[in-house]
């Protein structure tokens, strides 16, 4: 789907096996195929139109909520997507930025600690 939204022109498959049956770190090519993205999606019955269905969904769902903002976030382990409202300031940075020095080694003079024969012995 990616390739036909992205407009290319041919994709290439590669089919590959495991060289042993124990072996998961080594591969062998087994062969390629070329073909043309809309050929394709033909050959799987896939109809483009179709795909929009998921993006549609999704919009029609945020739509019904009130206004506000949000964080919609896949659950790993299920196919699941989760919405959740976030207050209106979530995810802004209020902090201010301090220069770096230029060398990591080098340390302000405020803060510098003077050593034991600068600082006069008592």
């Amino acid at each position: 789907m990616a390739a036909l939204l992205g407009g290319v022109d041919m994709i290439k498959l590669g089919y590959v096996s495991r060289a042993g049956p124990k072996d998961n770190s080594n591969h062998v090519i087994l062969g390629t195929q070329a073909s043309k993205p809309r050929d394709l999606a033909a050959q799987m019955s896939l109809n483009p139109d179709h795909c929009w269905g998921i993006v549609r969904a999704l919009v029609d769902m945020l739509m019904k909520q009130p206004e506000g903002k949000y964080l919609l976030v896949k659950d790993p382990n299920k196919e699941l997507l989760r919405l959740y409202a976030v207050p209106e300031d979530a995810f802004e940075t209020n902090y201010v930025e301090e220069p770096l020095a230029e060398d990591a080694d080098e340390v302000p003079a405020e803060s510098a600690v003077p050593a034991a024969d600068e600082a006069g012995d008592e």
